[in-house]
């Protein structure tokens, strides 16, 4: 278990490399070929709550689904060593709200920085 002060800075460190990913992940939503269209109906379909234009946006995936995509426990691990602990001392508990503070950040830059990319090209 992480005392409060070494939790706290655990999780500004999640949320930290979450966002750094997901603006790294909004890069990539467009591109020099993407149509006046296509960031027209993102523009839209965010100001709607489109699912399906909400589907489309990055988002944070910590299955391990593919081998060089991060996990919950490579998440903590980084953590873990920018706090110079061992991450085997934190419990489930602490990875999962890493791990969650990861997502929840990532997802939120990846969503601003679509938006402020779609929103500057119509400008």
């Amino acid at each position: 278990m992480l005392a409060d002060s070494v939790h706290d800075r655990a999780i500004a460190i999640a949320t930290d490399l979450g966002r750094d990913a997901g603006l790294a992940a909004a890069s990539w939503m467009f591109d020099g070929n993407t149509s006046e269209d296509t960031y027209r109906r993102i523009m839209q379909g965010l100001e709607d709550g489109n699912p399906a234009v909400l589907d489309e946006l990055p988002a944070a995936d910590l299955s391990g689904q593919w081998a060089d995509e991060p996990t919950a426990r490579s998440i903590a691990e980084s953590v873990a060593n920018e706090l110079g602990v061992d991450v085997d001392t934190m419990s489930h508990d602490n990875v999962d709200r890493i791990a969650d503070a990861y997502c929840d950040a990532f997802n939120d830059a990846a969503a601003s920085e679509v938006e402020r990319m779609a929103r500057e090209h119509l400008a």
